[in-house]
């Protein structure tokens, strides 16, 4: 996704997703994460407004996508929200 998308300042990177709560409130599964550079916070705000909205989080004033909740279908729709940025 991220080749498709030259002028995007991003990597790919290991890391770790809370899967919920319930009786598994503080256990978490590895997933792979976009880590994006550039303003978090209007990048963030920016993807919300898209339609689908993304949502994204604020790790180590980076903009992070966790990529464990995007199905194969809604790849297209995030790429196109990405490009935007």
């Amino acid at each position: 996704m991220l080749a498709q998308i030259p002028s995007l300042r991003a990597s790919i990177t290991a890391g770790s997703s809370v899967i919920g709560g319930g009786a598994t409130p503080q256990q978490s599964i590895p997933t792979w994460l976009i880590v994006i550079d550039g303003d978090a916070t209007a990048m963030e705000r920016a993807l919300r407004a898209c339609d689908p909205p993304v949502i994204a989080r604020i790790q180590n004033k980076q903009l992070t996508l966790d990529l464990r909740t995007v199905l194969t279908e809604e790849e297209s729709a995030l790429a196109a929200a990405l490009s935007a940025l």
